[in-house]
């Protein structure tokens, strides 16, 4: 009985393609801004002579790499919009997908954050 259940598909949620918009629109937004961050940080470590952490230096190679994180969201966006009925099994895939999406970026900038403002900081102290 649960796997008929678990195969019988429903009407998509409405709050599911509302949470997907979301979160396809807030890394978007973040992605276009953090790309030219990260160049302008780049151009700022440069004028002040400081030589950045191989941490550092790794986020000022890849600027780009935030554009990846909004095409995966948009991409989760596009599945779960063009599925009007789904099982309990891709429900949970495409809750998945989204809390995935959200949490690699959520590392990402994280780890951005860290190996940009460290060398800053550092710069701080010493003056």
């Amino acid at each position: 009985m649960k796997d008929l259940e678990l195969a019988e598909p429903l009407p998509r949620p409405r709050s599911l393609l509302i949470a997907a918009t979301l979160i396809a629109a807030s890394i978007t937004y973040l992605s276009g801004h953090m790309a030219a961050a990260v160049v302008g940080f780049r151009s700022m470590f440069k004028d002040l002579g400081l030589t950045p952490s191989p941490s550092a230096e790794l986020v000022f190679s890849a600027p780009g790499i935030w554009w990846l994180f909004a095409l995966a969201s948009i991409a989760v966006l596009v599945w779960v919009a063009t599925q009007p009925q789904l099982t309990a099994v891709v429900k949970r895939r495409m809750k998945a997908a989204m809390f995935a999406t959200v949490a690699f970026t959520a590392v990402t900038y994280g780890f951005t954050a860290f190996a940009i403002y460290t060398p800053l900081f550092r710069l701080r102290d010493a003056v």
